[in-house]
């Protein structure tokens, strides 16, 4: 795969999810988030949030984004809900909680922080993206 996963360590699991504190965003060079679920197992619908007024978001960050989700979607954790439930269950080094998972991939400049929760009915991931390059 052109994008290695790492488990999270326990340092680093407050990246995978959303804080109140617009300092965090700005220290941390949060670009956004990305929530999706796979509704009954194949479907992939995705909702996007822009952090730091939107001003990291740009094209060469959409560039690898994209290409980023579409290596994951085709060779595994994002491929459908049972890839998910697979890799997850095989992997338990990114537990988080009793729940959720967490997987990292680390690109030149950016930090991909990707919340699993592979169960039906629940948002299935939340990947979280920092700009390594604004962090402090």
């Amino acid at each position: 795969m052109k994008y290695a996963l790492r488990p999270t360590t326990k340092d680093e699991v407050n990246l995978f999810y959303t804080n109140s504190d617009n300092g965090r965003d700005v220290r941390l060079g949060t670009v956004g988030h990305l929530r999706a679920d796979f509704d009954t197992g194949r479907l992939f619908y995705t909702t996007w949030w822009p952090h730091n007024d939107d001003k990291l978001n740009t094209s060469e960050f959409k560039a690898e984004f994209e290409d980023v989700v579409k290596s994951l979607r085709r060779n595994g954790l994002l491929k459908d809900l049972d890839s998910m439930q697979k890799y997850c269950f095989s992997h338990a080094d990114g537990a988080i909680d009793n729940r959720a998972y967490g997987y990292i991939v680390e690109s030149d400049n950016y930090r991909y922080c990707l919340r699993c929760t592979p169960y039906p009915g629940e948002y299935h991931a939340y990947i979280y993206i920092y700009d390594k390059r604004r962090q402090e």
